[in-house]
């Protein structure tokens, strides 16, 4: 059977885990994982398909977020992701020592 996308590139997964906040009345924004997410949507990819899982036990509490990657050129298939994102937490991250969340709602 032919489709039109037989010339789709490879798709990649991308995983990230965000640790549960502490108790806070208002919500609060990633800011690491937008920045990332923003900066592989940059180069070549669009996003396919995302999902959350929560964890929490005795020793963990937090989400794994899981991004379904697709390439969208050559450049894009054959970019290392953990290379591009080591490239910016170099130049462009929040140190580690700074609160990488911040507030949605007044509080």
């Amino acid at each position: 059977m032919f489709s039109f996308f037989q010339d789709e590139y490879p798709t990649k997964l991308f995983t990230y885990f965000i640790p549960a906040p502490p108790k806070r009345i208002s919500g609060y924004r990633e800011k690491q994982l937008d920045r990332m997410v923003n900066e592989i949507l940059k180069n070549d990819f669009k996003l396919k398909d995302i999902k959350i899982t929560s964890v929490s036990n005795d020793e963990l509490m937090g989400m794994w977020v899981i991004l379904h990657l697709q390439p969208t050129s050559k450049h894009g298939s054959i970019l290392d992701i953990n290379q591009l994102l080591d490239e910016i937490e170099a130049h462009v991250s929040l140190p580690m020592s700074e609160d990488n969340t911040d507030g949605l709602y007044p509080g």
